[in-house]
């Protein structure tokens, strides 16, 4: 499964007083991270240990009267980490598209990002326990300047973190969410197998159309034959004659079942956990991992020509910002006795 198309949460970092591309890691590596800030901070991560970490969306938690349309965003998003850089408390959260990185410092200065006419100013505070992060966005469009001002205010509970939105011009929406932290979250129940049940993942599967501004792109999956405990596998997207993303991959043996490793353009490799499996259907989960959370494969009935295809989709665990892809076996390579 390709993650290399931009679905492996990578986005340009709009920071206070930085722009960057931001590769947002698995879990295992925020964790190493947050430990970092931690012991970099000193104090000043003694006094909020609770609101350091990596942190996923439980549930909605705001009150009835303030209830809009329930798809909508979580206030910081699916998934937002908090850590220390010295005293100054930094925020990475993500909206559409884009990783933002906030700075809370210890004196409560303002942080200031200009993108093109875009003004982002991010101030906030430590008390008690409790962050508030402020965040005042000014545009200018056609001559005219609109802005708009929102407050997240984030409490540790027992039951995780308690994020409060409230958004206050140009009209007021208050929004409240309990974030948990992704070290709680449960490992999911593995399924016993091996790699025979896999024997049909084996070949070389393609599909083709068209790319960005019409252009021709070929995406390409393909699986060798499972042999000391495990199965290697090759991903990639070519456009206009150019690859543009490729994926390493391999299922193991493991303890009686199977794992997923994918490493997108050769990166590091994040593990999924098969917990379901049938005669042409297969699912891989890691839910402690920012997106995808789930991976599946499975068997397509063959066509009029006899060749039977793949389909393979991630998504978050509920099924949500689901992304398939439907690949059709590749006819042999011609050879040559040349």
């Amino acid at each position: 499964m390709q993650f290399g198309r931009g679905m492996w949460m990578r986005g340009v970092v709009a920071a206070c007083g930085l722009a960057a591309v931001l590769f947002v890691a698995p879990g295992v590596r925020r964790a190493a991270a947050d430990e970092k800030g931690a012991a970099a901070g000193g104090a000043a991560a003694q006094a909020a240990p609770s609101v350091i970490g990596a942190w996923e969306y439980g549930e909605d938690r705001t009150a009835p009267e303030h209830r809009r349309d329930p798809r909508e965003r979580p206030p910081l998003g699916k998934i937002f980490k908090v850590s220390l850089d010295g005293a100054t408390y930094v925020v990475e959260h993500a909206r559409m598209g884009t990783t933002y990185v906030c700075r809370v410092a210890p004196d409560g200065a303002e942080s200031v990002q200009q993108d093109g006419a875009t003004t982002r100013t991010t101030y906030g505070s430590f008390d008690a326990g409790v962050l508030t992060l402020k965040e005042r966005v000014a545009r200018e469009r056609g001559g005219q300047i609109s802005s708009s001002e929102t407050e997240f205010r984030l409490t540790p509970t027992a039951e995780g973190l308690l994020v409060r939105m409230l958004f206050t011009e140009p009209v007021r929406i208050e929004r409240t969410a309990l974030y948990r932290a992704t070290a709680d979250i449960p490992a999911p129940t593995p399924a016993k197998a091996d790699l025979t049940s896999l024997a049909w993942l084996e070949g070389r599967f393609t599909v083709s159309g068209s790319g960005r501004g019409g252009k021709p792109m070929e995406m390409e999956e393909h699986w060798g034959p499972a042999g000391g405990g495990a199965m290697l596998g090759t991903a990639r997207t070519v456009a206009d004659g150019r690859m543009t993303s490729f994926e390493f991959l391999r299922i193991v043996e493991r303890n009686g079942g199977l794992v997923y490793v994918a490493q997108p353009n050769g990166g590091t490799a994040v593990e999924f956990v098969l917990t379901e499996i049938s005669a042409t259907r297969a699912l891989f989960e890691n839910p402690r991992h920012d997106y995808p959370k789930r991976i599946v494969y499975e068997r397509l009935p063959a066509s009029k020509d006899g060749r039977d295809g793949l389909r393979t989709e991630i998504s978050d665990t509920d099924g949500a910002r689901a992304n398939a892809v439907a690949y059709t076996r590749a006819q042999p390579r011609a050879t040559s006795d040349e």
